[in-house]
């Protein structure tokens, strides 16, 4: 079974499975609702105050949510509930009714995420932490939900707790089971819906670890939808180009829609794209290049002549990304195409690695040091992928071929042990091209070898 029919088979499971977990969601909160809290028995116990008790007894009373949210319409109302359910969850600790004012609490918030000022002002913050390391799952589950909102709302500046909030939240993206890491990305998408959390987040490595996710969890279509999501909406804050691309997001993503027919994930990965157009994570670096070099361009025409779309904007986003990379593949010389290739950590067997294209363009590598001829050199340690194993062998091959000073180069760097390990690879297209690299080292006149052993097909795929 190719890869598109397995990930079309698991995503109508994963719908299934999806609603399934949605429902039984939905019914055990309903549970909690109807549970008939003894506010009297908790005055009685001076557990609570007089004042307390009939402040919840009048907004438990209430028919639905919509005359709750009528109880909250005042500032000061609101703000009087706001310490209300958080001065709850401080003096009782019994499980039933802890998840019942949590469930209160989450679905005002979800119903107008607004209110989040309420308990922002009576200082809600480290009541909802402290639930967060309890043993109830339910409880965890809505005090994260909670603070996700809390955290992202009307809010000036970053209040300590979204540190604390965001070490629990990379401490669970190490989850391996995916139902729990979809529950902690649908958090984290909420959590970075503030621009102070995104720079946070980026600053703590958190998009490596969302694509540590794509590792474990990469074939699930929510999985995907939610960490490009969350790669979404870091992509309008400049302060997160940088950890962007040292993380290759773009890459991932690029990825994703070579096997996704689901419009939601296509939809989500291409509007990424478009966010970063014409973006730079640094002087040297442009997003545009990145796109060109990891095929972007080459994805587009079968998902532009696809017919049947039924979200009407993923035609008119993929003519955008089109139109724009085009512009930008035109002005792109070979050499800068090579640059941004090796930038992207993806080396393709594209018209750049050549013969043609070592002896033009050779001299420019001397640049700080042969610093590209280094990076090629770490793509050897840094990847598991085949194809970047063969042609970048066929480059440093080259490379020491056509360099008057190539072999030397390549010595300092350290890089024949690397390559001669690769002569036990798994794959026989790796060990041939590092083979051709070694001999290409190691003799002096490679023209004469070639000419004897043609076969072995010198020039390699991009010749």
């Amino acid at each position: 079974m190719d890869k598109k029919k397995e990930f079309l088979r698991r995503a109508s499971r994963e719908d299934l499975e999806q609603v399934q977990e949605t429902e039984k969601a939905r019914l055990q909160e309903e549970q909690i609702l109807k549970l008939n809290i003894k506010w009297e028995t908790r005055h009685e116990a001076k557990e609570i105050t007089g004042e307390e008790k009939g402040l919840i007894i009048d907004y438990c009373r209430q028919s639905d949510i919509s005359s709750r949210m009528d109880l909250l319409s005042e500032p000061v109302k609101g703000a009087q509930y706001g310490r209300l359910f958080v001065s709850l969850l401080n003096k009782i600790h019994e499980k039933e009714t802890s998840q019942y004012v949590l469930t209160l609490v989450d679905q005002l918030l979800q119903e107008n995420p607004e209110n989040a000022v309420y308990f922002q002002v009576a200082g809600g913050y480290d009541e909802f932490l402290r639930i967060l390391n309890i043993s109830d799952a339910y409880s965890v589950d809505k005090a994260a939900r909670i603070l996700s909102i809390l955290l992202s709302t009307r809010l000036e500046g970053r209040p300590p707790a979204a540190e604390k909030f965001l070490r629990w939240i990379l401490a669970r993206l190490n989850e391996s089971k995916t139902k729990s890491i979809i529950q902690i990305l649908m958090v984290t998408k909420d959590f970075l819906k503030n621009t102070n959390n995104q720079t946070l987040f980026a600053s703590e490595n958190g998009l490596s670890r969302l694509m540590q996710v794509l590792d474990r969890d990469g074939t699930n279509s929510q999985v995907q939808y939610l960490v490009g999501f969350c790669c979404w909406l870091m992509a309008f804050n400049p302060e997160c180009y940088a950890a962007i691309h040292s993380s290759a997001v773009i890459r991932r993503l690029v990825a994703i829609v070579k096997i996704s027919s689901r419009e939601k994930v296509v939809r989500i990965c291409f509007a990424t794209f478009r966010a970063l157009l014409d973006q730079k994570p640094s002087d040297e670096h442009s997003f545009n290049d990145e796109m060109i070099a990891l095929g972007v361009l080459k994805i587009i025409p079968s998902l532009m002549s696809k017919t049947g779309w039924k979200d009407e904007d993923i035609p008119k986003i993929l003519k955008v990304i089109n139109d724009n990379l085009g512009v930008a593949f035109d002005k792109l010389s070979s050499f800068e195409m090579y640059h941004a290739e090796l930038e992207s950590g993806s080396l393709q067997w594209s018209p750049v690695h050549s013969e043609l294209f070592w002896r033009e363009n050779v001299n420019k590598f001397e640049a700080k040091n042969f610093a590209l001829i280094q990076r090629v050199v770490k793509l050897l340690d840094d990847t598991k992928d085949e194809t970047v194993l063969e042609v970048a062998c066929f480059d440093l091959g080259e490379f020491a071929r056509v360099h008057p000073d190539g072999k030397r180069v390549i010595e300092a760097c350290k890089a024949k042990p690397k390559i001669m390990a690769l002569l036990n690879h798994s794959n026989p297209e790796v060990r041939k091209q590092a083979l051709l690299c070694t001999q290409k080292l190691m003799v002096q006149n490679w023209e004469t070898l070639s000419k004897t052993n043609k076969k072995e097909g010198a020039g390699g795929k991009g010749s």
